[in-house]
């Protein structure tokens, strides 16, 4: 029926041996240095602080380099953190009670601290 030629086989099989041989080599040299993907303890977490009071809006005037509009109070009236967002997430939530997170980061002079806001959970009073 089928003729096997012992010729192609006696050529090939050396061939795919010091293929597989040459991938394995390669493989295992790759996954062994520590070069590859190095991960910093300290850069692998994100830290998000949280925060409850009530979102109140202050004038823009009063930090103009940070382009900040609205400030977390507490029950009282005393300010908690300065607040800042990406979007108009804080305009939505104005005058309400809410648990805020994000990053906290300073205003451009280095002297107060700023809410980035990520994310806002709507509180009951």
């Amino acid at each position: 029926m089928f003729k096997i030629n012992t010729k192609y086989i006696v050529v090939s099989l050396p061939i795919l041996i010091i293929l597989i041989a040459t991938a394995l080599y390669i493989n295992s040299s790759i996954l062994n240095r520590d070069e590859i993907a190095p991960v910093n303890e300290g850069e692998a977490e994100t830290v998000t602080n949280s925060y409850v009071g009530v979102v109140d809006y202050v004038n823009p005037n009063h930090y103009p380099d940070d382009k900040i509009t609205h400030v977390l109070n507490d029950v009282n009236g005393n300010e908690i953190i300065l607040l800042v967002a990406d979007d108009d997430k804080l305009d939505v939530v104005e005058g309400l009670s809410v648990e805020l997170f994000g990053k906290k980061l300073k205003t451009k002079d280095g002297k107060i601290d700023i809410l980035k806001v990520e994310r806002i959970v709507i509180k009951n009073k």
